[in-house]
Formats: C-alpha cells, structure tokens, sequence
C-alpha cells in the first residue's frame, strides 16, 4: 500500500482504505469466533493506522485521529503492541498539530 500511496497520492487512496476498514468493522461486529475476531481486529488496526497517515498527509486531522484511536472497541484492544502502535499513532496526529506537550501525555 505505502507505493500505491507514493504513487497515486493518498487523496486517491484514502476513500478505498476507508471503505476497507468499514468492512472490516462490519465482518467483526458479526463475526463469533474469538481468533477470526482477533486477527480481524489486528487487520483492523493496521489499515486504520495506514488510513490515518493518509489523512494526516491531507492535513484531515478529526479524520486521522479517529482511524488512529486505540482499539478500545476491538477485541485488539487485549493485543498490548496494538495499542501501543495507535497510541503513538494518535501522538504523532498531536506533534504535527504543533502539540507537543499533549503528545507526550498520550505516551507516558
């Protein structure tokens, strides 16, 4: 994905991702078994992740911090290097909105 976003920019990219990530949502909100659920939800996170950074390159910074948001919804919310990849994700979103300080924070 990281070429095709090089390649096509990620203003043409960002509405597939997103559309990507809706299904996701949907497959696990019916999903039953616990380890479809878990790799669901790791799949989840990533292209959220990658959809966030996305965002941020269009300077979509309500968008980027949504799809960057730990997954306290998901069954990944249990996963500790997926909540720590979101976390620092979202204080990324906060050092490039100048917000330091706040960034910090949402480490520690």
């Amino acid at each position: 994905m990281g070429q095709l976003d090089r390649r096509f920019g990620a203003a043409q990219l960002l509405a597939g991702v997103q559309s990507q990530i809706d299904h996701m949502e949907s497959l696990l909100h019916f999903s039953v078994s616990l380890g479809a659920r878990t790799a669901l939800a790791a799949a989840l996170t990533e292209a959220a992740t990658l959809a966030g950074w996305q965002a941020l390159d269009l300077g979509k910074y309500r968008q980027s911090w949504r799809l960057q948001r730990p997954p306290s919804r998901r069954p990944a919310k249990r996963e500790p290097a997926l909540l720590a990849h979101a976390t620092a994700q979202q204080a990324y979103v906060l050092l490039d909105l100048g917000r330091a300080q706040e960034a910090v924070q949402q480490v520690e």
